[in-house]
C-alpha cells in the first residue's frame, strides 16, 4: 500500500506523525517513521539522491586505493548530509501543507506537485505564490521560510 501526501498530511494533522519528532530523529541519525520513509521513496527527487548515495557506497566497496577511498568517503558524507537536509525540508513542507488553506490555483498546483513527490517544483511555487491578501497562509509561509533559512545556516 503506497502512501500519498494526503495520507502523510492526514497523519500529521491527526498527530500520528509529529514533524518536529521526525526532524529530531533525522538530525540524530535515527530511523524515521516508515510512512514518512515510504513517502520520500516515492519521490523522483529523493530517488535520484538515494541512487547517488547507493552508487557512492558501491564505489567505496570496490576501490582498493586508500586515497581514492577517502575521497569517495568524503563525497558520500556530503551526500548523506544533503539527504538529511532534504528530508528535513520535505517534512517542513509537509507541515506547511498540513496547515495551509488551499484557496488558489497555484497552491492547489503546489499540493499536486508535492503529492507527486516533485518537491522542488512545489517549493518553487510556494516561493512565487502571492499570499499577501491571505494573512493566515502568509504567516505559515513566513514561518516555513524562516525555518528553512535557519537549517541552511
Amino acid at each position: 500500500m503506497k502512501d500519498t501526501n494526503i495520507g502523510i498530511l492526514q497523519y500529521i494533522k491527526n498527530g500520528q506523525i509529529a514533524v518536529d519528532v521526525e526532524i529530531s530523529k533525522i538530525k540524530a541519525g535515527r530511523h524515521i517513521n516508515v510512512r514518512v520513509q515510504q513517502f520520500l521513496m516515492s519521490s523522483p527527487d529523493y530517488q535520484k539522491l538515494f541512487g547517488e548515495i547507493e552508487r557512492k557506497q558501491n564505489q567505496i566497496k570496490t576501490v582498493n586505493d586508500t586515497e581514492r577511498k577517502i575521497h569517495l568517503s568524503n563525497e558520500l558524507n556530503n551526500l548523506l548530509e544533503l539527504e538529511k537536509i532534504f528530508k528535513v525540508d520535505i517534512l517542513h513542507l509537509a507541515g506547511v501543507f498540513s496547515k495551509l488553506e488551499i484557496r488558489t490555483e497555484r497552491l492547489r498546483q503546489a499540493m499536486e506537485l508535492f503529492d507527486a513527490g516533485r518537491f522542488k517544483e512545489a517549493d518553487a511555487i510556494l516561493a512565487e505564490e502571492d499570499l499577501s491578501n491571505d494573512q493566515f497562509n502568509l504567516l505559515i509561509l513566513v514561518d516555513y521560510w524562516e525555518t528553512k533559512q535557519i537549517n541552511f545556516n
